[in-house]
């Protein structure tokens, strides 16, 4: 198995420890700015939804005024007292005039008596290229509509709201769809019903507003007490009871139903705020909703070059750790080859580092050893050559004394054999055998002694020689 360096295992380790920090760092911090982003926007979504609640109430106020307005309308009087005079009725037709030019949301402006059967008796109309009035021969009989008919049946000072639907000419629907929304109050004369006032409003103008308010990326809908969408990014899926569509939303609940669709979208937010619209058991449904995909895509998109500046800067703190433990391991080689180099050698000692921390402590360190070690090696040599000179002076000792040692015994040795040749008597025999077995034994231990060289040279040869063993054994006894 090929040897790791500890370049490469303390690269590794940083590069681990780098890396669940900065996935721990990074997890945490997109947890907490996700949230804190669904946060906020849930909030905004929640304001602006009541902004746009409160803008449209605000644009039906200000129709209600102008409703009340006409029906005060001193020309109006006037006209009643007279009604055949053309003066007052040119002045009167002058005023809605006047009104539709400055109101660019509304489409006509029209006084409908109850005689005749709900005759137009004033119409002023936005036409494709102007703003105008209605010949008289071109007015309408308009007493059977649903709007002329629930006006004349409210109370005297109320106003009449009628449902939002598609503007239509002769029963057809107008191309391109117009949201329309019709607002009247009846006229009373001497407390006698005259007819009625009545503004055809253009709500497009106004749901383009309120889609505004709502803003990017949130999506409105409004959607009536039935389940019909009147504003929806699909164009297709609005007014559905204008083309005899099943709602596409069951309302049998009312705001409940509302809460369960937006319960039902987990991913996206949702706000639900309900209007009664001025209409009996009329109420609408303003939902502002949008997708946590898209709120969170520029955070994701910073997320995206934040992971990327991460991993650069990863990548660099890595090369830069495996240049700089690089450098150290130079370091460290140098000093393991130096006490390899010691070992063969303990004359070199060659490390040229200086460094104020560990490394340089175990460098000073390691000096500090050698010079020590090199001490005790030059003591050690000399304790070596005195042991050898004294180990020399002790072997030329003993020879010189074995040399000196061993004339006496030859000469005891060739009296002994002279006492044996003189013919001695039995009981000098025993002493004279004695002497010579003790004087045989002593010269053999100088023979050793002066064969101490050849001893440890490995030169000495052994010579056999047959001995009785009881002979032997009894001179041993004597």
């Amino acid at each position: 198995m090929p040897r790791i360096s500890i370049t490469v295992k303390n690269a590794f380790v940083y590069f681990l420890l780098l890396i669940l920090t900065s996935v721990f760092l990074g997890y945490s911090i997109y947890k907490v700015s996700s949230n804190k982003i669904i946060e906020n926007a849930t909030l905004s979504l929640n304001h602006n939804n009541e902004l746009v609640l409160i803008q449209f109430k605000t644009f039906l106020d200000d129709i209600r005024k102008d409703v009340l307005f006409l029906s005060k309308d001193p020309f109006l009087y006037q006209f009643l007292e007279e009604p055949d005079h053309l003066k007052l009725k040119e002045n009167l037709s002058k005023e809605y005039l006047a009104l539709l030019s400055t109101k660019s949301h509304y489409l006509q402006l029209r006084f409908i008596g109850v005689d005749q059967n709900g005759k137009e008796i004033i119409r002023a109309e936005k036409f494709s290229d102007r703003i105008g009035l209605v010949s008289d021969e071109h007015l309408q009989i308009k007493g059977d509509r649903d709007y002329f008919q629930e006006t004349v049946r409210l109370p005297k000072d109320s106003i009449y709201f009628s449902d939002i639907n598609l503007n239509q000419e002769f029963g057809k629907i107008i191309l391109p769809m117009v949201p329309t929304m019709r607002v009247a109050k009846s006229i009373y004369h001497n407390d006698s019903l005259y007819g009625i006032i009545i503004i055809n409003v253009d709500l497009s103008f106004v749901f383009n507003e309120l889609k505004k308010t709502a803003g990017n990326p949130y999506t409105l809908n409004l959607i009536n007490s039935k389940g019909y969408f009147l504003i929806h990014p699909d164009s297709s899926k609005l007014f559905g009871f204008e083309f005899n569509k099943l709602p596409e939303l069951d309302f049998s609940k009312g705001k409940q139903s509302v809460e369960q669709i937006s319960s039902a979208r987990a991913n996206e937010l949702f706000s639900v705020r309900t209007y009664e619209y001025p209409r009996q058991n009329e109420v609408l449904y303003f939902t502002l909703s949008a997708s946590k995909a898209i709120l969170l895509s520029v955070f994701n998109q910073w997320k995206r070059d934040l992971f990327l500046l991460t991993g650069i800067m990863t990548l660099l703190s890595l090369l830069i750790a495996i240049w700089w433990t690089q450098r150290q391991t130079k370091e460290f080689k140098s000093i393991a080859q130096t006490i390899t180099d010691f070992g063969r050698n303990p004359e070199m000692v060659n490390l040229d580092i200086d460094r104020d921390d560990e490394i340089g402590d175990l460098v000073n360190s390691f000096k500090d050893m050698s010079g020590k070690i090199n001490q005790h090696l030059d003591e050690l040599k000399i304790a070596r050559s005195e042991a050898i000179e004294a180990n020399k002076a002790k072997s030329e000792f003993l020879e010189n004394m074995s040399h000196e040692i061993r004339n006496p015994l030859q000469s005891i040795l060739g009296m002994t054999g002279m006492l044996e040749q003189n013919k001695p008597r039995p009981d000098q025999q025993v002493f004279i055998d004695t002497l010579k077995f003790s004087s045989e034994t002593l010269l053999t231990l100088v023979n050793d002694i002066l064969d101490y060289r050849k001893l440890i040279h490995g030169q000495i040869e052994l010579q056999y020689q047959d001995i009785s063993m009881s002979d032997f054994i009894e001179k041993i006894r004597s």
